[in-house]
């Protein structure tokens, strides 16, 4: 995977035209994100050999959107809070089998 630049190395940064559709122009504009976070996502994310694609509702892709385009995280910053979401929700899917066992050990 590439390695992702943090603030002390700025100078492996590169800087690239690019051409986009006045509609793209707009979408970015309309929700102030930077380009060019949002293209350095996609370049780490497109390869990468262990990245995860998954649906969120508006709100959340917005949320994210405005997280990596703004405070320029990476996905990998956010990772620690999604293993702990994760966690939790096995600990809930965890007491529900228990009850379903329990209620099975009754009969």
């Amino acid at each position: 995977m590439p390695k992702r630049a943090n603030q002390k190395d700025r100078a492996s940064y590169r800087r690239l035209n690019i051409t986009i559709r006045e509609d793209q122009y707009q979408l970015l504009a309309d929700k102030k994100l930077s380009i060019s976070a949002l293209i350095r996502d996609l370049i780490d994310d497109r390869f990468c050999s262990n990245a995860v694609t998954f649906q969120l509702s508006a709100e959340g892709k917005d949320l994210y959107d405005n997280l990596v385009g703004n405070f320029g995280l990476h996905d990998s910053d956010l990772e620690d809070f999604f293993l702990a979401a994760i966690n939790s929700f096995l600990e809930g899917k965890i007491e529900q089998l228990e009850e379903l066992r329990n209620r099975l050990n009754r009969k």
